[in-house]
């Protein structure tokens, strides 16, 4: 009978490391990470264990002719920890235990080492142990002590796939789809990652993308050395290129799955100028950080094309032949510091490589051998993937019945980006969608957006000629801002078409040149930044035709001589900064505002604002620290910031900062909790305005056709879920909400009133009619009813884009009902459910364009920011609520300072007891405007 002690002993061991256990709840994926077994079976635990296999009056022990000391020593010299540990958490005998101990321990140099270095099929199990009961045992307890580790720049054959675990310590989450196998987002247990060169391993967790390929059924061993290939590409640039995507290391399951991991990005371009920072990039300092990264990616394209070797030193050229902003990646660059960002080429899936020796070359498609996904979803057209299928950015060559693709065809993929970038750099976002509407909406396009037409009529292809055209357009709107920057852009671009967008491969040049033309651009642009930088704006303003045509009549505040309500408006503008400023929000009490950039919060406060001059000083500051990637959403009260991040983790982060915490008179960001959730990526956020509820709109799979997206908390139970963070998983998580609408087709967020969310979601295109229309979800946080708005186009042409058509809405305080603003010159009442149709209006926009609305808190006015319909100055005007049998009635209360038509602003209506005043911030942007806050007080008794 074994020793009581020594059944006590396993016991305690066993229970130790199962609390340590990674994912210890999840029987499929549980496992040891590296080092704990060590940890848990440490000298004293071993001196232990041979104590009481001496006392457990076993025969065997006559046979001991070793010390205390010794057993130690040969367990930890033979590296014997992980077999004994298995021994333990198997509950084997402890005859198997002397087994292991007379055959692996005690002999002085009968020991073969390798030979208990797990995995052990059972045929070398049942080798070591006659019974099949402790075979059995320890061939399936085995699984949690066999964890593959990734070998930085090296390939690891997992030996027996099924009793070996992948390092995961979370379940993997997809978060994209390549030409040639599915991306995840996978965090590796720390010192999973090793690097057999240095020994340096991680030291904590570490979140990496992974990229799975699954083979056909024809995988051959041919097929194997087009994959060593494919690898080379990868493992060839390391410390050579950083601007392609670089290896950390291999994992090949069996014969059909391979992995790939790769760092992971904070997210792609196209996300980046559309989601993560869709504002202007609106200072000199951020365009030319967005051409010095344009420029490391052309430096990645020639490398690539020029300098790519294999093991053997013959000389590899690669096309990438996939080249869209969706492959670029954008990291934070460590190298240049927090606010630097570098752009890296990735997806080889589609790649040809052509591997030239002196006696032969020879080319290969990876893309023939590998499985094809199913392509991702498409809400509608898409800046990357035509209704048609062709790609955006293809060249024209790609769409003859025998393409000759080569580098040249990255080329004109590289120059359609730069096209793009150029929007981007004007209009932020909104540029961008533009400037593929025109592509698309070309009666020679046929719905395809691409940067060139075709010709069926036995013509060649010809550039498009909508992208000339925004060319000159760009080229016209900087001259406006600066003569200077306007040749720059201006050199540029028409380089791009006279020698990237050529239809004609050979009249392309190479990417090393194109490189060598946007280095220049980021010189220039750097010495305008330098010396020119506070110059700018003015210059713009004075030498603008329209400024010119305004000038001298339109005084700051001006206010018509009829106007009936009395107003006073202030102006402060707020400081440069290095890096552009890309969104602002404004506390429901106008007491507060929050301005913030990629990496950076600023909080403003009456404080802050001086009562006599023009310009605002910073107030409280917060920094993410470097690789804790972007600001994402933001929102404020009088309490509390709520901001979530986009991080290369692609999970729930948010920080709450508690800002009436603390000593200070003024509010701060001193005090900041971090939460962290099981859920998806936070796409957007808002916070209730009695600051008791907060609300999440979730990104969701690809594959999960009506997804729970939608989460609403407090932000008590968050900040308490922060502090138990480890413990999440043992209590219940707040429930998700289903739409019935991914959160990507998102394009407003927010709080009608205390216990009502307002979601409007992207243009319903249907293709069995054309009368297209807008949801607008509101759903009631007191008994949980969703209701949908669909806000029909009313035939008011047919442009896709869902921001220009839904120009505002405000609800009304206390009522299931909504004020709609569409195409800025249609008006609409709207009631919720029908619960009362006979009060839903429809009314045309006489004299004006409607940009913003602001309802006031008796239903009974509108407050609105827009233009008359001759000019592009912004006004601020004042509307009745359109009722049944009574004319629309609007009248001019205030013309703001310096404000135009296109301008990216925020407002906030505040009314109190005594003060009725409306604050407005503002983005700097193309039009050449600074950051900047404007109060306007209007007088209670005229209004």
């Amino acid at each position: 009978m074994a020793s009581e002690s020594y059944v006590k002993l396993c016991h305690r061991i066993y229970e130790d490391i199962a609390q340590r256990l990674e994912r210890p709840d999840d029987v499929t994926a549980k496992f040891a990470p590296k080092g704990l077994v060590e940890e848990v079976l440490n000298r004293e635990v071993l001196r232990q264990i041979f104590r009481c296999l001496l006392g457990s009056a076993q025969p065997n022990q006559a046979h001991v002719n070793i010390t205390e000391n010794e057993f130690v020593e040969r367990t930890e010299h033979r590296n014997l920890h992980s077999f004994l540990a298995v021994l333990i958490f198997a509950s084997c005998s402890i005859d198997a235990t002397w087994t292991f101990v007379n055959r692996h321990v005690l002999p002085d140099d009968g020991y073969k080492a390798g030979t208990t270095r797990l995995p052990l099929d059972k045929k070398a199990l049942a080798d070591l142990f006659e019974d099949k009961v402790t075979v059995d045992k320890f061939a399936t307890a085995q699984v949690y002590f066999c964890t593959v580790a990734i070998l930085r720049g090296n390939d690891v054959k997992i030996k027996l796939p099924m009793v070996q675990r992948l390092p995961y310590i979370e379940e993997p989450l997809e978060i994209g789809s390549g030409a040639a196998g599915k991306v995840y987002r996978v965090r590796i247990a720390k010192r999973h990652i090793f690097n057999p060169i240095t020994s340096e391993e991680n030291t904590e967790p570490e979140a990496v993308a992974c990229k799975k390929f699954v083979f056909d059924d024809g995988y051959a061993s041919q097929q194997r050395k087009e994959l060593e290939v494919l690898d080379t590409i990868l493992k060839s640039t390391t410390g050579q290129c950083k601007n392609i995507l670089q290896s950390l290391g291999t994992v090949e399951i069996g014969d059909k799955d391979v992995s790939i991991f790769m760092p992971l990005a904070i997210c792609d371009l196209q996300k980046y100028m559309t989601e993560i920072h869709a504002g202007v990039p609106s200072t000199l300092m951020a365009k030319a950080e967005l051409l010095r990264c344009v420029g490391g990616l052309a430096n990645g394209l020639n490398f690539l094309h020029t300098q790519l070797k294999t093991a053997d030193g013959s000389r590899l050229t690669c096309y990438h032949m996939d080249l869209k902003p969706m492959n670029i990646l954008v990291f934070q660059d460590p190298e240049r510091g927090e606010d630097h960002k570098i752009w890296k080429l990735s997806d080889f899936g589609m790649s040809r490589i052509k591997v030239v020796r002196q006696d032969n070359q020879r080319e290969s498609n990876f893309y023939g051998w590998f499985s094809r996904p199913r392509p991702p979803r498409e809400q509608s057209a898409s800046a990357t993937v035509n209704r048609r299928g062709e790609g955006t950015y293809l060249a024209p060559e790609s769409v003859s019945s025998k393409p000759k693709m080569n580098a040249s065809s990255d080329v004109w993929s590289l120059g359609c980006i730069i096209s793009v970038l150029f929007a981007y750099m004007e209009a932020g976002a909104n540029g961008v969608r533009s400037y593929r509407e025109g592509r698309e909406d070309h009666h020679r396009a046929d719905y395809s957006d691409r940067f060139f037409l075709s010709d069926r009529r036995f013509a060649l292809a010809t550039i498009h000629p909508v992208v000339p055209q925004w060319h000159k357009k760009l080229v016209k709107e900087a001259e406006e801002r600066s003569i200077q920057e306007s040749d720059i852009i201006a050199r540029l671009l028409h380089y791009i078409e006279s020698s990237v967008l050529k239809i004609d491969q050979k009249d392309r040049a190479s990417a090393g040149d194109v490189q060598s033309k946007l280095t220049l651009a980021y010189r220039e642009y750097s010495e305008l930044k330098t010396s020119h930088i506070q110059e700018i704006p003015q210059k713009r303003n004075q030498g603008s035709r329209l400024w010119r045509s305004l000038h001298g009549r339109l005084q700051l505040g001006s206010q018509p001589k009829n106007a009936t309500v009395k107003a006073d408006i202030q102006k402060w503008q707020v400081p440069l900064t290095s890096e552009a400023f890309k969104g602002c929000g404004i506390s429901p009490s106008g007491t507060l505002v929050a301005f913030w950039t990629d990496i950076k919060i600023v909080l403003f406060t009456s404080q802050c604002l001086s009562s006599t001059g023009t310009e605002a000083e910073f107030g409280p500051e917060y920094s993410l620290g470097a690789g804790k990637g972007f600001w994402n959403s933001v929102d404020l009260t009088e309490k509390f910031l709520v901001a979530s991040t986009a991080t290369t983790e692609s999970n729930f982060q948010c920080y709450i900062f508690d800002l009436q915490r603390g000593m200070s008179v003024d509010p701060n960001l001193d005090h900041v909790t971090k939460v962290q959730l099981p859920y998806r990526e936070i796409h957007r956020l808002a916070i209730s305005p009695d600051s008791q509820k907060v609300a999440f709109l979730l990104r969701h799979s690809q594959d999960e056709e009506n997804p729970r997206c939608l989460l609403i908390t407090t932000i008590p139970d968050l900040k308490e879920r922060a502090e138990r963070v480890l413990e999440t998983k043992h209590h219940s998580l707040p429930p998700l909400i289903t739409l019935g609408w991914g959160a990507e087709n998102a394009i407003r967020f927010m709080f009608a009133g205390p216990d009502t969310i307002c979601v409007v979601m992207r243009l319903d295109l249907s293709a069995e009619t054309s009368d297209h229309k807008i949801p607008i979800i509101f759903v009631s946080l007191s008994d949980s009813v969703i209701f949908t708005l669909d806000v029909k186009s009313r035939g008011s042409g047919g442009s896709s884009n869902a921001v220009s058509f839904l120009t505002s809405l405000a609800p009304f305080h206390g009522e299931k009902a909504c004020v709609i603003v569409t195409r800025e010159k249609l008006i609409q009442v709207q009631t919720l459910s029908n619960s009362d149709p006979t009060r839903d209006v429809l009314m045309d926009i006489a004299n004006y364009r409607i940009l913003r609305l602001m309802m006031c808190r008796h239903n009974d006015k509108l407050l609105a920011l827009g233009t008359s319909s001759v000019s592009r100055r912004l006004l601020l005007l004042k509307m009745n609520v359109p009722r049944h049998g009574q004319d629309l009635s609007i009248e001019e209360v205030v013309q703001m300072p310096d404000l135009l038509y296109g301008e990216d602003v925020t407002e906030r209506l505040v009314e109190t007891g005594d003060e009725t005043l409306v604050l407005i911030t503002t983005l700097a942007g193309g039009s050449g405007t600074r950051n900047s806050i404007i109060k306007v007080s209007l007088s209670p008794t005229s209004f």
